[in-house]
């Protein structure tokens, strides 16, 4: 049985369970699982995946279509197949299944081809039912990582490594994939980047590493698909890096890092205004799989949040100097309106004129005898 996995012209067929005979227990096949992807429109699987029609071939060998790489993989000789959609409710196909060499040396006959076909249809309904509760699985463990970054994000203002650290774990935790990356547009001079922060998978899991790596520095942002993402302020999603004109293939240079397949989402100042102050980027989602629009609206999400925490990380900042500036101007003012102790001393020994002596009580005022000074 294969899956449809992807979306669009990224949609592959993914083996969920491969080689099972009637005497095969859940256990033994889980065990010897095997994944073979199939790309769409490939192969007879893919030929009935793009169609949606069944096909019942007598001799595989004789079928153009057919890919003998599966049999040399698994060692095992096709004669006659019956393939055929599952489908869900709407009529899209959401699977294939295929049975293999009729017992008795013959072919599979239209009478096969029915009953398997109204097997298939409970099969499309429990299916259906497995992807309906794994995807509700996934949005109560999304929502909940998003009440985490939330809280994480009104809790650590004090840096911004601080914030944007606890951000990519979270992503890379839900989103799993290689490599997470921000970077952030420079303050005064918006055509560069002033600061790349880079976390890996692997570091995720690492306690000690409290702070996400990062380098400074100023780099263009008219190169590459980042730089893009930065100038026009759109999605990225990009299923072959290699093959996308806007990727630099000078960034894998000298390294063991291979890209494939990138997601990159501009990040807002906030949602009033389209003032880019970042980009995030993921690479090469695991399982070879491509970035999905699921995947793109829980990376905006991520950006929506992280632009408030990167905001809030600033206004604390600005608030932290403030308030340096202001105790700098109270320990000034208070020099200057602070006597010494001598001069206190010898104005408490002097005596105090009377109210008739200083004219207090008298409403008139003569300014002849006053000096200029």
């Amino acid at each position: 049985m294969q899956i449809v996995q992807g979306e669009g012209e990224s949609r592959c067929l993914v083996s969920d369970l491969f080689d099972i005979s009637s005497n095969s227990s859940m256990e033994d096949s889980q065990k010897k699982k095997t994944e073979i992807r199939i790309p769409w429109g490939s192969g007879i699987v893919g030929h009935v995946a793009k169609s949606g029609v069944a096909v019942n071939i007598p001799d595989c060998y004789m079928d153009e279509r057919f890919n003998q790489e599966v049999d040399n993989m698994t060692g095992y000789h096709t004669k006659s197949m019956l393939c055929t959609p599952i489908r869900d409710l709407d009529g899209a196909v959401i699977g294939i299944a295929q049975v293999i060499n009729k017992a008795g040396d013959g072919h599979f006959t239209k009478n096969d081809e029915i009953l398997f076909g109204k097997y298939l249809q409970f099969c499309g309904i429990g299916l259906c039912n497995a992807q309906l509760y794994e995807r509700s699985q996934l949005e109560v463990k999304r929502n909940q990582v998003l009440l985490d970054l939330a809280r994480v994000i009104f809790q650590e203002q004090s840096t911004i490594d601080n914030v944007v650290h606890r951000i990519l774990t979270h992503m890379l935790s839900l989103i799993r994939c290689e490599r997470a990356m921000l970077l952030l547009v420079h303050d005064r001079s918006p055509g560069t980047f002033s600061r790349v922060f880079d976390l890996e998978a692997s570091e995720v899991q690492d306690e000690e590493k409290r702070v996400c790596p990062s380098f400074e520095g100023r780099f263009p942002i008219n190169t590459g698909i980042t730089g893009y993402v930065a100038s026009t302020a759109e999605t990225v999603n990009t299923s072959d890096a290699y093959s996308d004109p806007r990727f630099d293939k000078k960034v894998d240079h000298g390294t063991d890092f291979k890209h494939r397949t990138i997601l990159s989402m501009p990040i807002f100042y906030n949602q009033t205004t389209n003032k880019v102050i970042g980009v995030f980027q993921l690479v090469n989602k695991f399982d070879n799989l491509p970035f999905t629009t699921n995947d793109e609206n829980f990376v905006e999400a991520f950006a929506i949040f992280c632009g408030m925490g990167i905001h809030n990380v600033h206004m604390y900042e600005k608030t932290v100097v403030a308030m340096a500036k202001q105790q700098v101007t109270l320990e000034v003012l208070s020099y200057h309106a602070t006597a010494p102790v001598e001069e206190a001393i010898k104005l408490s020994r002097q005596k105090v004129p009377s109210a008739a002596a200083l004219s207090l009580h008298s409403f008139s005022f003569n300014y002849f005898g006053l000096e200029n000074d």
